[in-house]
């Protein structure tokens, strides 16, 4: 009986140990958590940001192949009214 009740002391004992240091290490993990989860909202909102540039970016590619294709267009009737007017 005694050895049962010193048992069951020294387990809840343990416990009592762990709950201390799992206490602790939660104190010292947390300054490095919050700088974490900083980071990760940095993270969002330099990838919404180069979201828009990419956006951006597309729309002048696509601008860019507009102006392109009217150029050569013009080209194509400058070469045929200078054949034309040979």
């Amino acid at each position: 009986m005694i050895g049962r009740y010193a048992e069951a002391n020294l387990r809840m004992t343990e416990r009592c140990s762990l709950e201390q240091e799992l206490s602790a290490i939660k104190e010292q993990v947390q300054p490095a958590m919050a700088h974490l989860n900083e980071n990760d909202l940095v993270v969002q909102r330099e990838n919404e940001e180069l979201a828009q540039v990419e956006a951006q970016i597309a729309e002048l590619q696509a601008c860019r192949a507009l102006i392109l294709q009217r150029r050569d267009g013009v080209v194509a009737v400058g070469t045929e009214l200078k054949s034309l007017a040979r």
